[in-house]
């Protein structure tokens, strides 16, 4: 984890309202969720990242913001996460699919 993925990680704590965006391969965007939970953003996100406009190349990209409009979380078509940086995808170029496990970015260790 980098000293940049530490400062976001302890600024998470602090915030408590996070918003969800969609781009499109139009250059337009839309907010898909406002003022959330940090669960909320994370699950809308998922969903997003995942559709069939996702895999499709109609979403472009998906971005979780703070309350202070910080990005905690970023996903581009055919890159992957890209945001934070210890969730980078390893293969660039590999578009996230339903069956990709989307890692939980926010949880200190994964559920068994």
């Amino acid at each position: 984890m980098t000293d940049n993925d530490a400062t976001l990680m302890s600024n998470l704590s602090t915030s408590t309202e996070y918003s969800v965006y969609q781009f499109f391969n139009t250059d337009e965007y839309e907010d898909v969720r406002r003022w959330v939970t940090l669960e909320a953003a994370m699950q809308a996100a998922v969903h997003y990242c995942t559709s069939v406009a996702a895999r499709t190349g109609i979403t472009t990209r998906v971005i979780i913001t703070d309350g202070g409009d910080n990005t905690v979380f970023e996903w581009k078509f055919n890159e992957g996460i890209t945001w934070p940086e210890h969730l980078r995808s390893p293969k660039s170029d590999a578009p996230v699919t339903p069956n990709d496990k989307l890692p939980n970015p926010f949880m200190k260790e994964e559920p068994k």
